[in-house]
């Protein structure tokens, strides 16, 4: 089967209308990075090209879509980078070629919100005269970007962040001990992405350090500094994911000190280093801090000098 963890009832609301032969040709999957797009795309495509029609997994047009070599599925994907004109132009095309092994085929194109307004245009067309034996299936983190013209020609399925106890059950039947499971699934905020994240140990090893840097950060040292700068530059490639651990590990501190209560921490595994914290920073500085770097976030979409805007953030923190 085609595993999409925490998505049951959208895999029934696609069963039925599938079932109900009212499938449209365009649809859009949206929610945040992460959510499972990819998964929950391949899963249509198999219920609609499986010789069963239900994702059996087992069937050889199955075996293909898991391993990216059904001639009958074609995916776009070039995660963060523009999909141009240039681009839709060869999916046009391959759009008209007859299906090969059956009489449908699906077409996937992820991360549909990265498309210039020119392709999208130029797409426009093949939505509105959709070919009778393509199913169209666009992936989007969000839709802020994509015409409304398109948005309108589509079927939306949206993707929910997932239960945090579902989560923790999928990394145990991954194999991960109980605790860790649990600790991973609090800190993936219901994003299945972001707790298989935390199972590559460099990526783990990058919270630890990150919580290293949280605790001297309000009071920065000579030397310390120039050490803390170099690691975010160093670590530019994952500065979303840096200042987000931030501002959880902030929380974490803030809510401790508002309750006294374990549980309602994200890092329950760093609960006596909390405490400390929880200790020596006071309610505005603890929420000052998580301000700067709120803004620190926004300021890094449009600002493109990244040093400065790093350091800028260190120096207001000390000043909070």
């Amino acid at each position: 089967m085609f595993e999409v963890v925490g998505q049951n009832k959208l895999k029934e609301v696609f069963d039925k209308i599938l079932k109900s032969g009212s499938l449209v040709n365009s649809n859009i999957l949206k929610g945040p990075e992460g959510i499972g797009k990819r998964n929950f795309a391949l899963y249509m495509a198999a219920k609609i090209l499986c010789k069963t029609n239900d994702a059996c997994g087992i069937c050889p047009s199955c075996i293909k879509i898991k391993h990216f070599n059904h001639p009958d599925v074609i995916i776009l994907s070039k995660k963060d980078k523009t999909i141009g004109v240039e681009d839709i132009e060869e999916i046009i095309e391959r759009i008209q070629i007859k299906p090969y092994e059956g009489d449908k085929k699906v077409v996937i194109i992820e991360n549909f919100e990265n498309t210039t307004i020119q392709a999208q245009n130029k797409f426009l067309k093949t939505l509105e005269e959709p070919v009778e034996d393509t199913i169209i299936i666009l992936t989007a983190n969000h839709l802020n970007s994509v015409l409304e013209t398109i948005v309108s020609r589509c079927q939306i399925f949206s993707l929910n962040r997932v239960d945090s106890e579902e989560i923790q059950r999928y990394l145990i039947k991954k194999g991960v001990n109980s605790e860790k499971a649990r600790v991973i699934a609090k800190l993936s905020d219901g994003i299945v992405g972001i707790a298989e994240k935390y199972l590559n140990e460099e990526y783990s090893n990058l919270r630890s350090d990150v919580i290293k840097i949280a605790t001297k950060i309000t009071n920065i040292e000579g030397l310390e500094m120039t050490e803390i700068v170099r690691f975010f530059d160093d670590k530019r490639d994952y500065i979303y994911e840096i200042l987000d651990m931030l501002i959880t590990w902030f929380r974490d501190v803030l809510m401790y000190k508002i309750t006294y209560n374990k549980d309602v921490l994200i890092n329950e595994d760093y609960f006596e280093r909390i405490i400390e914290e929880s200790k020596i920073l006071s309610y505005n500085k603890i929420n000052g801090i998580i301000d700067i770097i709120k803004r620190t976030k926004e300021k890094l979409n449009y600002y493109s000098n990244y040093q400065l805007t790093i350091e800028a953030m260190l120096l207001n923190i000390q000043e909070v």
